[in-house]
């Protein structure tokens, strides 16, 4: 059996406290780091390239790594929206990875109206780059039942690795991880 290393034993330690806790939440400040529900939780005894696993006496727990992934941009999502609709300056900071970043999003958190958080639609979802430093995925999610004014919109999303999970980068065009930070 091959050993595996740091990354994957934080993921795989991650899978295990979801499969025991039920899931993530997207309330409160913990950092997005599991999968919403264990909906995409199968079992086989051979796991795929593109999966996680971890073993349990003789059957084999596997989530793919990009129905992960595209959990953790969803919660950082509704909970950016959740701050924003509730007015939680700091809930709202506490989502951003980059300062700079942040800085230019408070104009979002001061003029935005948000309905139901909880109502966005995830069209498409292209996982563009992932690594221990960065994320970036290119989301297309219909807004209209999550803002009075929502829309289907298609986005680079990028987020990057804050103290004790992951938060928002950048959005926007140009960058998705490769060379320097935009700002």
């Amino acid at each position: 059996m091959v050993e595996p290393d740091m990354h994957s034993r934080i993921i795989l330690g991650l899978v295990a406290v979801a499969v025991s806790a039920g899931g993530c939440t997207s309330s409160g400040s913990s950092p997005a780091t599991a999968p919403p529900t264990t909906e995409r939780v199968t079992t086989s005894t051979t796991p795929t390239p593109s999966t996680t696993s971890t073993t349990s006496g003789t059957t084999t727990t596997t989530i793919d790594r990009t129905a992960e992934i595209q959990a953790i941009f969803e919660d950082l999502e509704q909970r950016r929206l959740t701050a924003i609709r509730d007015q939680d300056e700091a809930a709202f900071r506490s989502l951003y990875a980059n300062r700079a970043y942040l800085e230019e999003s408070m104009m979002a958190f001061e003029s935005v109206t948000v309905a139901q958080p909880s109502a966005i639609v995830v069209l498409d979802f292209e996982l563009i780059t992932e690594s221990e430093a960065c994320i970036a995925a290119l989301i297309e999610r219909d807004y209209s039942g999550a803002l009075p004014k929502g829309s289907t919109t298609e986005r680079l999303v990028v987020l990057e690795p804050t103290g004790d999970g992951w938060g928002i980068s950048w959005i926007g065009e140009g960058w998705s991880c490769k060379g320097s930070h935009p700002l």
